[in-house]
């Protein structure tokens, strides 16, 4: 039996006031007040917020006897963000939630919402997207994996048997400026984390067993602690920019192991984290995995992305004898140029790119959770590439390996 034939019509629409998109979330992600509030908290609260980016799908029957009007069958938000990609400040969107009607799933809605925020997108400038979720429905919009999760498992015993933690106490709303440079130093080397806002939605979460705490000795934050108790304490991010700020996070996870009487502390702290650092030396035992493909981008203006990261590959390739690279990222071909006094990022000439990574590669290798080195091993890469040894060289000293992960706003773990 065949489909009916339907058209998918795709507008802005915000969730404030409109109990139809809290319906059509609940139902779609089969709990209440967690996606419908993350929702409505963001549209009402987060400066990020832009109605234009808050998409509903409406499905219409086109049988000749239908007399059933357009019913909404998906929603979806586009966030605005600032993410730091090995190192540089890129724009890019989050792309959640979205939801489709369990009655219209299978029939491309999901798709047609990727692609209208995307064009969105585009036109306000972002060079791409994030999403966390099913990698089989979002690959099939061009995402691919890009960041890992990284968890430190810290013993109590290997922390500062005794530490003041007294200085530690409640966020307030004049600590968000403070908390936003605590941020940067401790975040912006690790691909994928956001440049935060001195919003409260951006640093205290709304999600039940979260707190955020602040440590003070009078002169002002000099660290927090973002941590969850529903599992035990489970340290889910920090922000340090001094030796005295690492000594007070151990101090506190030290406390917090203690007075929930566990003899391992959980933190979702990278390697190259300064706190992660120090729990390594400590005897912290490091983890990571690339979330099962969960943790995805899309790259949508490959050129400018490219130009944007200038400040990135530029130093490198010119340390290096080629000085140019031509590149071919999922039948997107470009042009590095480090030998004139201004990089440059233009089409390439004659024929065609000389390295040409694995399909579906791209996202990871700008965020470093992939590696050229592992590219050049693959045998249809060097099937199709064109590089002598100087490229190379070049391909393996741009696309070295990094610490990737998306650490998004705390508003988020409303759905988790």
């Amino acid at each position: 039996m065949s489909m009916p034939v339907h058209s998918i019509h795709v507008r802005s629409a915000s969730p404030l006031g409109d109990e139809s998109i809290s319906a059509l979330l609940e139902s779609s992600f089969g709990r209440t007040d967690a996606e419908s509030r993350l929702a409505r908290e963001l549209a009402a609260n987060h400066p990020a917020y832009d109605e234009e980016l808050s998409l509903i799908a409406e499905v219409s029957d086109l049988s000749p006897t239908s007399r059933v009007e357009a019913e909404l069958a998906g929603w979806a938000l586009f966030l605005q963000r600032r993410v730091w990609l090995r190192g540089v400040e890129v724009a890019l969107g989050a792309s959640a939630p979205i939801a489709v009607s369990p009655l219209h799933q299978g029939r491309g809605v999901g798709q047609a919402l990727l692609r209208a925020g995307h064009e969105a997108l585009l036109v306000r400038g972002a060079r791409g997207a994030l999403a966390l979720g099913d990698p089989q429905f979002f690959s099939r919009a061009g995402y691919r994996t890009a960041f890992d999760m990284h968890v430190v498992r810290t013993p109590v015993e290997y922390l500062p048997l005794e530490g003041d933690t007294s200085a530690w106490r409640a966020l307030h709303g004049d600590d968000l400026e403070r908390l936003c440079e605590l941020h940067a130093a401790s975040y912006a080397t690790i691909s994928g984390s956001e440049r935060r806002d001195a919003t409260a939605l951006d640093w205290e979460s709304l999600a039940q067993g979260s707190h955020t705490l602040v440590h003070d000795v009078g002169e002002g934050a000099r660290a927090y602690v973002r941590f969850g108790t529903r599992n035990g304490p489970e340290i889910l991010e920090a922000g340090v920019e001094s030796p005295e700020g690492i000594e007070a996070v151990l101090c506190l996870l030290q406390r917090l192991g203690r007075e929930h009487g566990v003899s391992v502390v959980q933190s979702h702290l990278a390697p190259t984290h300064p706190v992660g650092r120090a729990l390594f030396h400590r005897g912290g035992m490091h983890e990571h995995c690339n979330f099962g493909g969960a943790a995805q981008m899309i790259v949508l203006d490959w050129q400018g992305l490219w130009e944007d990261l200038t400040p990135w590959w530029a130093p490198i390739l010119r340390g290096t004898a080629a000085r140019t690279l031509e590149l071919g990222f999922d039948g997107h071909d470009l042009r590095l140029d480090a030998k004139s006094r201004k990089p440059r990022v233009t089409r390439p000439k004659g024929k065609g790119p000389a390295f040409v990574p694995p399909v579906g590669w791209g996202p990871g290798l700008v965020s470093g959770q992939r590696d050229g080195a592992e590219a050049l091993l693959d045998p249809a890469v060097r099937a199709s590439s064109r590089l002598d040894r100087d490229g190379r060289a070049a391909v393996t000293a741009i696309f070295r390996p990094t610490t990737a992960e998306w650490r998004y706003s705390p508003i988020y773990e409303l759905a988790e």
